[in-house]
């Protein structure tokens, strides 16, 4: 996966990325399916207060998609909810730059975030499999 690195080739090619040119590049297929969808959940941990470094380097190439024209953007269409898992028990702002950072790729390509849910208390890799209150919670928010 290529991370942006600022080099200004999407600012005269709108919308494209010249990592995208690659034939391996993961990142521009992602966005691609994305933009077939009309609804998508994105479920990311946080740590130290933001989402893992892979999944932010998905955010920031959505930079290649910034300039275009709003009836321009290829995402128009599509809504995303949000599902963030902290480990710390509490913390008003744990979900804050994530949640930011989000909404402004998604912005980028022109989709809507729709809704959230940060869940805290979520550390270990089966903390979620082991609380119900939560599993429900989970599902309630996407049913």
């Amino acid at each position: 996966m290529q991370t942006c690195i600022a080099c200004g080739f999407c600012d005269n090619k709108k919308g494209l990325c010249k990592f995208s040119l690659q034939e391996q590049d993961t990142v521009d297929k992602f966005y691609q399916e994305l933009f077939q969808a009309e609804k998508a959940i994105f479920i990311a941990p946080i740590y130290f207060y933001h989402v893992p470094a892979t999944f932010k380097a998905f955010l920031d190439r959505s930079q290649a998609w910034f300039a275009l024209a709003q009836e321009q953007k290829p995402a128009r269409n599509v809504c995303v909810d949000l599902i963030l898992l902290g480990a710390r028990e509490k913390g008003d702002k744990l979900f804050e730059g994530a949640k930011l950072s989000i909404r402004y790729a998604l912005n980028s390509i022109g989709a809507k975030l729709e809704k959230s849910l940060c869940l805290y208390g979520l550390d270990k890799h089966d903390d979620l499999a082991g609380n119900f209150h939560k599993q429900k919670q989970v599902l309630d928010f996407i049913c």
